[in-house]
């Protein structure tokens, strides 16, 4: 498949990822939670035939074999997401496909008019440049499906200009675009809203571009989600697997949502998850295979200690985008 896909992710930091899981869970079991979203997210897309993968990455994080690590730049999620298709964007133009770190100065951006006016013009967004799908980490149940679904409309030649999966609570959870200069208008866009999705959409099409609808996903930022999404995840998930282990069971009277006819799923074994985060609380269950290598990382001051990922270890909300 042409064409290429940007995860955008956080570092697994304890205390600074998945702080709407704490409680049930300590900040570094969140932070188990997190890796395991991100690494599922990175397998699927690696697994999927793209002209290049593109890591997003707010953080230090070991770049997967195959994939091209840059770095997030903004203030506001909407620029880092704008940031994040530019980038990407400048890399395409400059190299024909990529497997190594690369770090970006600044992208050109404009809003002037003249610039807005060149890019709705028909000509320009049906050539040139290669379709873009960007996905965070808070779906660890993407498939290969759900990427198809995203690029393959933009790759027709009579397709879309836009693809646009929304979240179940008003976000969203992928965008698709046959010309990414168009995730400009992105920087303006209020995030974390019941209507970012649907702002997104009227965005686009005030550009006069043709916007394609996908499934509806659900993502993960409550203990009850996680649930919801673990159920949906195939087996060998790492997810499911670190949400077994590390979110308590729901108790009879709260309503934790699972697909009909679907049961949680624990799987006997799993792979190990690259450049997990980890803790030392003896009370904390381990994770099979999850975690390898933990480095504490003393921090001047009082407090505790923050726990990352070791960017040596071998080597993934709605978006981030919400």
């Amino acid at each position: 498949m042409s064409g290429q896909v940007i995860v955008l992710a956080k570092a697994p930091v304890a205390g600074l990822v998945k702080t709407r899981l704490c409680p049930p869970c300590t900040p570094a079991q969140a932070a188990l939670i997190a890796a395991a979203a991100l690494a599922d997210t990175l397998a699927v897309v690696s697994a999927t035939g793209v002209t290049r993968r593109v890591l997003a990455v707010a953080g230090a994080y070991p770049c997967p074999p195959g994939w091209v690590s840059i770095p997030q730049r903004g203030n506001t999620l909407g620029e880092r997401l704008a940031s994040a298709f530019a980038d990407t964007a400048a890399l395409a133009a400059t190299t024909p496909s990529a497997s190594a770190s690369f770090t970006t100065a600044s992208a050109p951006t404009s809003s002037s008019s003249s610039r807005k006016s060149d890019l709705s013009d028909s000509s320009t967004r049906r050539g040139g440049a290669q379709p873009v799908v960007l996905v965070g980490m808070d779906t660890p149940q993407l498939t290969a499906a759900h990427l198809r679904s995203a690029l393959d409309p933009l790759i027709a030649t009579d397709g879309p200009d836009a693809t646009l999966g929304l979240a179940e609570d008003g976000g969203w959870w992928t965008l698709g675009l046959r010309d990414p200069r168009h995730a400009e208008i992105l920087a303006g866009i209020a995030t974390s809203t019941p209507s970012t999705g649907a702002d997104t959409r009227a965005a686009l099409e005030r550009r006069g571009l043709a916007v394609h609808l996908l499934a509806n996903l659900r993502d993960v930022d409550t203990a009850a989600d996680a649930h919801h999404v673990a159920a949906l995840c195939p087996p060998g998930s790492r997810f499911a697997e670190a949400v077994a282990h590390h979110i308590p069971a729901a108790a009879p009277h709260t309503s934790v949502h699972h697909m009909p006819g679907a049961a949680p799923h624990t799987p006997a074994s799993v792979p190990p998850i690259a450049g997990a985060a980890s803790h030392t609380q003896a009370s904390d269950r381990h994770v099979p295979g999850a975690v390898d290598r933990v480095r504490a990382l003393d921090q001047p001051g009082p407090g505790p200690d923050r726990l990352v990922a070791d960017p040596g270890s071998p080597a993934h909300t709605s978006v981030a985008a919400r």
